[in-house]
């Protein structure tokens, strides 16, 4: 299944692919919801400081990006299949730096802080298009060229809080969201010329990759889907909201508010690594299995969180940590967009990734405000790093019965 032998397919890195490939980069690093989100956990402090709310009033803002995103996110995917991707990232990307912009004039009323993240949520899932976008210009490379992809939001992650606290330092955080606002607006004309015009599976893909796939119906009611998108939710979504308090973290471990900006700089340089190890062995190894070593890493660097302001306090070590931490966090993330395009297709991608990035973003939803109940009900960041560990553990479990299943199933 799946077109044509390789051997007959034409060469996949050419013009009309690195175009392509550049211009989802561009979007991604630039152009999306990515800019505004990785602002958060730097902004957490200036804006409740000033506005009296809790950190954890503060964090239900990436609930409800998470949750309408969520929602939207089937939508979305059938708009890109009947649509085209192009024309859907387009309006999405406008939709994004005109409401970032609009984040400039939050106010005491925090009920327009969580609408404005949530209509980043909706707007956000846009940057669905580019994995179908993608998915359908490689077949022989597809994996390494998602891990590629997944590069980009490394490199944006690692830049942006440097840039973010700069301008923080300098103007206070009403002109972060100003240049953000401006930076992905800039994008758009970029995007226009950029992206393939491709309005059908079939016209992004010339080896016919794109013209077959189970539908969407089928796909859900098969439990390899659903193992697979429990295996990403419970391995990422504790770290992910974990993320959101790293700076009052570090904080209360006697690190200062600078070395915040260098762990998530470096979490976020250290998934370019992990992103690309990930794609390499996906291509050469298309088995779930591999996830299962980068879940155990990964509970070894949670491991290595607790320790810090205990036996670790030295910058080296913290940069270390969050550098084991970026590097397995971030591994695993590309498998689901890779085996949910080798199990079931592109032909209808958009759908059935909607559906699947729903639902994590429900759960990173859920666990971000949950892991701040955890840290400020009693239980502290000790029972939050337990929920990590827990959840490497039964995401590794699961990656493993995925590994068992594959013999059965027929890869696009």
């Amino acid at each position: 299944m799946g077109g044509e032998p390789a051997a007959s397919r034409p060469a996949e890195l050419n013009s009309r692919t690195v175009i392509g490939v550049t211009a989802c980069l561009i979007g991604q690093m630039l152009g999306s919801s990515l800019l505004t989100s990785a602002a958060l956990p730097l902004l957490l402090l200036p804006i409740t400081t000033q506005f009296g709310w809790t950190a954890t009033a503060f964090s239900m803002a990436i609930t409800f990006m998470m949750i309408c995103g969520a929602i939207s996110g089937p939508l979305i995917g059938r708009l890109i299949d009947h649509f085209g991707a192009r024309r859907v990232i387009l309006c999405g990307t406008v939709m994004v730096g005109l409401t970032t912009l609009g984040l400039t004039t939050t106010n005491r009323h925090i009920w327009l802080f969580y609408l404005a993240h949530a209509l980043l949520g909706v707007f956000g899932t846009t940057a669905l298009g580019y994995v179908k976008i993608i998915g359908g210009l490689f077949v022989q490379n597809r994996a390494k060229a998602l891990a590629v992809f997944g590069v980009e939001a490394a490199l944006a992650g690692s830049a942006a809080p440097l840039l973010i606290e700069a301008v923080l330092s300098a103007h206070g955080w009403r002109a972060v969201y100003l240049v953000l606002g401006g930076t992905i607006l800039a994008t758009v004309p970029v995007l226009f010329v950029m992206l393939p015009r491709a309005e059908t599976a079939e016209e992004i893909d010339d080896s016919a990759a794109g013209t077959t796939g189970i539908p969407p119906g089928e796909a859900l009611r098969t439990g390899t889907m659903w193992l697979l998108i429990a295996a990403v939710v419970v391995g990422a979504a504790p770290r992910l909201g974990f993320m959101a308090y790293i700076v009052p973290f570090l904080d209360g471990r006697g690190f200062q508010a600078a070395s915040g900006a260098s762990a998530i700089a470096s979490v976020t340089i250290s998934g370019l690594a992990g992103s690309l190890v990930a794609g390499i062995l996906m291509d050469r190894f298309p088995t779930p299995l591999i996830a299962v070593p980068l879940q155990l890493l990964g509970m070894v660097s949670v491991f290595g969180l607790a320790l810090l302001g205990n036996s670790t306090t030295s910058w080296a070590g913290l940069i270390t940590v969050s550098a084991l931490f970026g590097f397995t966090m971030q591994a695993h993330l590309p498998l689901m967009s890779y085996f949910l395009s080798r199990f079931f297709g592109l032909l209808h991608f958009g759908q059935i990734y909607g559906v699947a990035v729903a639902v994590v973003a429900i759960g990173i939803g859920l666990f971000t405000p949950a892991i701040g109940s955890i840290i400020e009900n009693g239980l502290g960041y000790t029972g939050a790093i337990w929920i990590m560990t827990f959840g490497l553990m039964l995401s590794a479990l699961l990656f493993l019965r995925l590994g068992t299943l594959q013999s059965r199933l027929s890869l696009y």
